[in-house]
């Protein structure tokens, strides 16, 4: 008998450790808001860290070189990103304190920093800190300020 409630006691002791094992590992994974689009994933955790993996042909993962990785890396070592939106090849975030930054293929001006180079490092974009939307495009960006305009960000008229 004693035997039995040992194994018993066991047991639930394994099953109760196996349980606070899992629960750290599933808070560990908890995401915030994700965007995925042309190959690319970008994803905030609720702690604000910023995670990419996918394709990176043109930086669209901000990592800071090209190579596609399946292995989610972190984008910068910061915990203040809120907002993510991939493009087909860039992509916009916006941080906590309403900064818009972008990076990735930049062809059609679409990073909105009114060049054509190709960013491999996320970039503030202007020094307004209203922004609280973005939507990244195939070939276009478009972002929303706390006044309610939106803006354009794309330096070439696109003609389809």
């Amino acid at each position: 008998m004693m035997k039995r409630i040992t194994l018993h006691l066991k047991r639930k002791v394994f099953t109760l450790l196996f349980a606070l094992l899992l629960s750290s590992q599933l808070s560990a994974q908890c995401w915030q808001t994700v965007s995925a689009r042309g190959g690319q994933t970008l994803a905030i955790k609720t702690n604000g860290k910023l995670w990419g993996w996918g394709e990176n042909t043109w930086g669209q993962l901000g990592i800071g070189k090209n190579g596609s990785t399946p292995i989610k890396t972190q984008i910068e070592n910061e915990n203040t990103w809120s907002k993510v939106s991939t493009g087909l090849q860039h992509t916009l975030a916006i941080k906590t304190d309403r900064t818009l930054w972008a990076w990735g293929e930049n062809l059609y001006g679409q990073v909105g920093d009114n060049t054509y180079i190709d960013k491999w490092i996320p970039v503030q974009i202007g020094t307004d800190t209203n922004w609280i939307e973005v939507e990244a495009g195939a070939l276009h960006s478009i972002a929303l300020k706390t006044n309610g305009n939106l803006v354009r960000l794309v330096k070439t008229p696109l003609i389809w």
